[in-house]
């Protein structure tokens, strides 16, 4: 065995097995560090390669405010890896899970969703264990305003041209009412934006007509009220034809009275009779 000598300077002079023992440690680390540069190289590869990964998307809702109390319907679509099948998809609302569809098209129906902000995902895993997690839609369940046309009354009767006050009463439990409008037969005829709400609708031709209030709040809900009908009708014309006017009869008397009576766009269903005593007029009256 050859002997190990050191220098002045501090280097070491390696000679016969101690050289030989210091190229194999060399030669071995640098298999080594290949080695690990290839399993990167593939590591990265598998990562990038689209073909391996499994991919899901929540396709509904959309972001966006609905009435409460609600009930929607979450779907997604989801890709597996190259060569294996989707085991299942699930539906989160924050960290808890509301549902599960092993079977494309994957979906879930979620009711009686109470006031509040949701945030929605959806998880894919695949048969090689692989999992992904979809984009998040954000969900707000709010109070809807309410809204009732007070004016006119149901069934109410107007003459043609007749100028119609239309008078709404709106109201929102967490927002504010940005609006209220006003239909005829879905015929938009005004707005308000600020309370009182309500407009007049000017010279409204004879007809039959369905009147609507519509109440928009802050985050764009919306209701309609119960219809109002009215009516805008000519009056019919009625004469009395007989006895003449001023006619005189001797007491007591039996007096047939005939009456006609028209109506320009429709019929008339009665004719009532009312009587009334006159004043005797001046003069001597007649005798028997």
């Amino acid at each position: 065995m050859t002997a190990t000598t050191i220098r002045n300077d501090g280097a070491i002079e390696k000679t016969g097995m101690a050289n030989g023992i210091h190229s194999e440690q060399r030669r071995r680390k640098r298999s080594l560090q290949h080695l690990l540069s290839l399993c990167l190289a593939l590591c990265a590869g598998a990562l990038t390669n689209s073909a391996w990964a499994v991919s899901v998307s929540l396709t509904a809702p959309s972001n966006s405010v609905v009435a409460a109390p609600a009930t929607i319907t979450l779907k997604a679509t989801a890709t597996p890896g190259a060569g294996r099948r989707i085991l299942r998809v699930d539906f989160f609302q924050g960290t808890s899970r509301i549902g599960a569809d092993t079977t494309a098209p994957y979906s879930i129906t979620w009711s009686n969703m109470s006031r509040g902000t949701y945030i929605l995902t959806a998880t894919a895993i695949d048969s090689g264990g692989s999992i992904a997690v979809s984009n998040q839609v954000v969900i707000r369940v709010d109070t809807p305003p309410n809204v009732s046309l007070t004016s006119p009354a149901n069934n109410a009767v107007f003459a043609p041209g007749a100028n119609i006050a239309l008078v709404a009463g709106a109201a929102d439990a967490d927002e504010f009412v940005t609006k209220v409008e006003f239909f005829s037969e879905g015929t938009l005829l005004g707005t308000q934006f600020l309370a009182p709400y309500n407009i007049t609708w000017n010279n409204v031709p004879a007809g039959r007509y369905n009147l609507t209030a519509r109440a928009t709040d802050l985050v764009g809900l919306v209701t309609t009220s119960a219809p109002v009908t009215i009516t805008v009708d000519a009056p019919p014309t009625v004469s009395i034809t007989s006895p003449a006017n001023n006619a005189f009869f001797v007491a007591p008397a039996t007096v047939t009275v005939t009456a006609t009576a028209a109506d320009a766009d429709g019929s008339v269903t009665q004719v009532r009779r009312r009587w009334g005593q006159c004043p005797q007029p001046p003069g001597p009256q007649p005798t028997a």
